[in-house]
């Protein structure tokens, strides 16, 4: 069976909407769904894999993760896929996945496919659907045997597995120790905006409607 890494994304100390859905699509895949948490706050992130289908959850801690500094993320990330080798990485098309997806599978040197809206096993090498020329048409991606499968899937194309409180996964703590020359840009400031209400992302129904739909 082949292995599948998440790259466990948070809201607050809750594991993401796309991160559920990458869950659900490793059992798709019928492959062992392990999700890595960066940093000290993943709160209730931990339980929420396990119950949403993750087999194991790696919590990666290091000083240098307190913020989730983009850099050290990479760095961590990558020391993770080194020591566990999966065979695949799924990664969310949020703003941090679309720019650690592919530094990523450039360190590992793994063969890679951004804004996959399909993905699915063929005799154990992953086939990857994806739009180009501005969705005009549609590639299909095959990827190369004897390196990493590392995809970056848009958002709500897989139905999250129900929550079933228990499911518990194996939990275990992995630290990169990582070096602060890792780290080559600065935060300077951390502006967060609140939401209010539904977010479009997380609705059930969306309505919508052009100008004549009047007042």
């Amino acid at each position: 069976m082949n292995n599948v890494l998440v790259f466990g994304e948070l809201t607050g100390d809750h594991l993401s909407s796309i991160a559920t859905e990458l869950i659900a699509l490793g059992n798709k895949l019928k492959c062992e769904v392990s999700v890595a948490l960066f940093g000290d706050n993943v709160g209730n992130a931990v339980e929420e894999a396990g119950s949403r289908g993750a087999n194991r959850v790696y919590v990666v801690r290091d000083s240098l993760l307190r913020d989730l500094q983009e850099d050290a993320v990479v760095a961590a990330f990558e020391k993770l896929c080194k020591q566990i080798v999966p065979d695949i990485v799924l990664v969310g098309k949020t703003p941090i996945g679309l720019s650690i997806g592919p530094r990523l599978a450039f360190r590992l040197d793994g063969g890679f496919a951004q804004d996959c809206i399909s993905l699915e096993m063929d005799q154990g090498r992953l086939i990857a659907v994806r739009p180009v020329y501005g969705g005009n048409a549609l590639a299909t991606i095959s990827f190369p045997d004897n390196r990493a499968h590392i995809a970056v899937v848009r958002a709500k194309i897989y139905e999250p597995q129900l929550s079933d409180t228990s499911r518990k996964a194996e939990v275990v703590t992995f630290e990169p120790k990582l070096d602060s020359s890792v780290i080559k840009t600065r935060m300077v400031e951390t502006v967060k905006n609140e939401p209010k209400g539904v977010q479009l992302e997380d609705a059930e129904v969306v309505v919508s409607g052009g100008r004549g739909l009047g007042g």
